[in-house]
């Protein structure tokens, strides 16, 4: 069983509801903060290990910010993130990746431990 970073969920989450952080991060050419749509995405499917944990099944946060996770990464999957950032960034389908994030993000941080 694989087991999810909490702390790597969250600050992808972060990233992932705030527009003001995208625009900074996203569309910066260089410096200390750089990121991408991509990135973010695969912060918290990825490197958090939580998309294996939700394809396997594996109950992370509880049912509702499990479900609110697995919408959220289907709509991820929706979005060109290859496109220029400002492309990206302007996707109407963001508009419902940052509430789905900001949702999910208040479930995790309710759901206090994730289940292993």
């Amino acid at each position: 069983m694989s087991q999810v970073l909490t702390e790597v969920v969250v600050e992808a989450l972060c990233e992932l509801a705030d527009e003001e952080l995208q625009r900074r991060l996203w569309t910066a050419a260089q410096g200390p903060e750089v990121g991408s749509f991509v990135e973010a995405a695969s912060r918290l499917l990825d490197d958090s290990g939580l998309g294996d944990a939700l394809d396997g099944g594996t109950e992370v946060f509880g049912e509702p910010a499990d479900g609110t996770l697995i919408e959220l990464a289907e709509r991820l999957m929706r979005i060109d993130g290859i496109r220029e950032p400002a492309l990206v960034l302007a996707d109407p389908q963001m508009e419902e990746v940052r509430r789905l994030a900001a949702t999910a993000l208040n479930q995790v941080g309710a759901s206090q431990d994730p289940k292993e």
